[in-house]
């Protein structure tokens, strides 16, 4: 008899991928998975792939071709380039009856 568990469904949902890095100070580029993009507004909390804290969002621009941030802590080009490829995630929400995740 195995005392193997199935996992446990994911808290978290990734809303953005890190694309590329923006300036000298930290910016981020980023490609959007989300539906829902006011979870990455000035203030939003988020989760880098690999990190158990969050981040806040302190700017964010969708003005150019490709979304704009910076995030708490990430004051440096070569800061911000260490998370190129990285996920950005939110807590999973309530989905109303008969929606899924997918």
């Amino acid at each position: 008899m195995s005392n193997s568990r199935s996992s446990q469904p994911t808290e978290r949902v990734a809303v953005a991928r890190v694309s590329g890095v923006h300036g000298l100070r930290g910016g981020l580029r980023l490609e959007l998975l989300t539906d829902w993009p006011e979870d990455i507004q000035v203030g939003a909390e988020l989760f880098v792939e690999g990190e158990t804290a969050p981040r806040l969002v302190q700017s964010m621009a969708t003005g150019g071709r490709v979304p704009l941030t910076t995030l708490e802590g990430i004051d440096s080009r070569e800061a911000a380039e260490k998370l190129i490829g990285k996920y950005l995630d939110v807590p999973t929400r309530e989905l109303p009856a008969g929606e899924y995740w997918w």
